[in-house]
């Protein structure tokens, strides 16, 4: 399955890239899993904290994933 990655702020290190195009192994079919994997392929996130948005609504663990979703990695950010 292939997804859009986009990666905002500080993540963009550690990812590599702001905006490119995934193709996931076959198991990962939610966002709980695509979240375990990254850590495990972008060494650089495991200190990072951050929510995931599919589609622009941020989404839990259980949000199943399709092909063609656009996944945001989106770090904290504080307001003014």
């Amino acid at each position: 399955m292939e997804i859009r990655l986009l990666v905002f702020g500080a993540l963009t290190d550690a990812v590599g890239c702001r905006d490119c195009a995934l193709v996931l192994p076959l198991e990962i079919t939610n966002v709980g899993l695509l979240r375990v994997w990254l850590l495990g392929e972008f060494k650089g996130l495991q200190n990072k904290t951050f929510r995931v948005a599919v589609n622009q609504v941020f989404r839990g663990d259980e949000c199943n994933l399709f092909e063609g979703n656009e996944v945001s990695l989106m770090p904290p950010f504080s307001g003014g």
